[in-house]
């Protein structure tokens, strides 16, 4: 989804300006990007090489949703909802 709306006129153009947006995606608008503390456990890092895995497919052109797709929350917006995964939308 942050792909699709860097590439949607309707959005800002860059990955980092998306992710700031006020009351999109949570807090980041707010704190910034960072990882929580537990993100250095070893118990947790299967999840950060996992998210940095994720990362690298996404910025080298794949993509799980059509580039129409630009809504994402725990309901329903937009038009049409493409996809329902984890308590989240995702939306045209």
């Amino acid at each position: 989804v942050v792909m699709n709306r860097v590439a949607d006129e309707r959005f800002p153009d860059t990955i980092f300006d998306v992710i700031l947006q006020y009351g999109q995606y949570g807090r980041l608008y707010w704190t910034g990007p960072m990882w929580p503390a537990r993100a250095w456990d070893a118990v947790e890092a299967h999840a950060v090489e996992r998210a940095y895995t994720i990362a690298e497919r996404i910025l080298n052109g794949e993509r799980a949703l059509p580039a129409d797709v630009v809504f994402q929350s725990e309901y329903i917006q937009g038009t049409e909802v493409v996809a329902h995964q984890g308590g989240f939308f995702f939306c045209r």
